[in-house]
């Protein structure tokens, strides 16, 4: 049997404990809960990494990674279809 260090919040010795997937926007973001609480968004374009943003918890984290989809999406006014001209 291995000595994992354990704390009142569970196992310490583990790198990802809690892991959830959902897409946003045609981008699979996926959430990972490190030791000491950190929380990263991962987000994919297909296979490939693009961007990990970090939060304190996951709602933290999950906005970031909005914002970052987000700023990338937005149409510019020259391809705006409903930009007034």
């Amino acid at each position: 049997m291995t000595n994992i260090p354990l704390t009142p919040f569970g196992i310490v010795g583990l790198q990802k404990i809690y892991s959830h997937k959902f897409e946003y926007r045609l981008h699979k973001v996926e959430l990972a809960v490190h030791k000491m609480g950190e929380v990263t968004a991962t987000i994919y374009d297909g296979d490939r990494v693009v961007f990990v943003a970090h939060g304190h918890d996951d709602d933290q984290a999950i906005r970031a990674a909005r914002a970052w989809i987000d700023e990338r999406d937005e149409v510019t006014s020259e391809y705006d279809l409903h930009h007034a001209a």
